[in-house]
């Protein structure tokens, strides 16, 4: 009665034998592809720079009642700002509420105060200003280059712990799946034309580290099963048994961080979207690379063991 009990509980049957790595040149491939295309979107549409990066002032209305146009907001803004205003809809409505970026400014208290008489002179009380931003040119040159040396430092102390914790082979194989998650959520934010920020740039290193620790769960399963079958199974059928031994957990952390998620883009404020945005795209591509990318790397560089 209990093994029924729990067999019915898994997600995915205990006896469940997927040939993973039958299929992995297949899936190597369709990998290929996809981070190709993903580096093509980079480069040829662009990721918009947030005021983060970019510089400038990151303003937030929102209005209650009547529908109020995006060339109306700009005209307040163009009177008040001067040189270029962008006025994005959030939510991709009109009429709700709007993200406005005009240039740096150098007194921002003082702008702050001649904005909400701008907007109360023009649309009376029933708007909103949320969140005023500003960041200077040299402060965002600064994040940029933070940033980039964030993501680099995080690939190579995967690197490094993954290599001491296991073998260099795990942490080489765990390397170019981080590669492979942070070029698709990169090709992903270009197609969506999403805002590269600190809070995207946080949700990408929360990626790596959701990927990586998808992979040490495979990668330790491997590592346990290899003294225990490593005479009675070839070093493909110990991957591909761990793969299928870890699928229930790997599915069901998955499923439940993918629905949590979902609700944060659904129902979260224009920040939250751009970060849960990123994580849907992060915990589908890393569930997918920790199988069909790190392993397949693990099984080409390990040598069966002897002993």
């Amino acid at each position: 009665m209990k093994a029924e009990r729990s067999s019915f509980r898994r997600l995915i049957p205990s006896d469940t034998r997927i040939d993973f790595v039958g299929s992995r040149f297949l899936w190597i491939a369709f990998s290929s592809a996809l981070v190709l295309v993903s580096i093509l979107l980079v480069f040829l549409k662009g990721i918009p720079l947030g005021v983060d990066f970019q510089g400038g002032t990151l303003v937030e209305v929102r209005f209650r009642g009547e529908r109020v146009t995006p060339s109306a907001v700009r005209v307040v803004f163009a009177s008040l700002a001067g040189g270029d205003v962008l006025v994005q809809p959030l939510g991709g409505a009109e009429g709700g509420g709007y993200l406005v970026r005009t240039g740096p400014r150098e007194d921002l208290e003082g702008f702050n105060q001649r904005l909400h008489q701008a907007l109360n002179e023009a649309f009376g009380k029933k708007v909103e200003v949320s969140r005023v931003e500003m960041v200077g040119p040299a402060m965002s040159k600064e994040l940029r280059r933070k940033g980039y040396i964030a993501v680099l430092l995080t690939w190579a102390a995967m690197l490094v712990y993954i290599a001491f914790r296991f073998e260099f082979a795990y942490g080489l194989g765990a390397v170019v799946a981080l590669i492979h998650d942070t070029s698709v959520c990169l090709g992903a934010m270009a197609l969506g034309q999403r805002e590269f920020s600190l809070v995207t740039l946080a949700a990408l290193l929360t990626v790596i580290g959701y990927s990586v620790n998808d992979t040490i769960v495979v990668c330790d399963r491997i590592r346990e099963n290899i003294p225990k079958l490593g005479k009675k199974l070839s070093l493909s059928e110990l991957v591909n048994l761990s793969i299928n031994e870890t699928l229930s957990r790997t599915i069901v952390t998955s499923l439940t961080v993918f629905l949590v998620l979902v609700s944060l883009f659904v129902f979260g404020t224009s920040l939250l979207r751009d970060f849960a945005f990123v994580m849907l795209v992060g915990v589908i591509v890393g569930t997918y690379s920790s199988i069909y990318i790190a392993t397949p790397v693990v099984l080409f560089f390990k040598r069966p063991s002897k002993g």
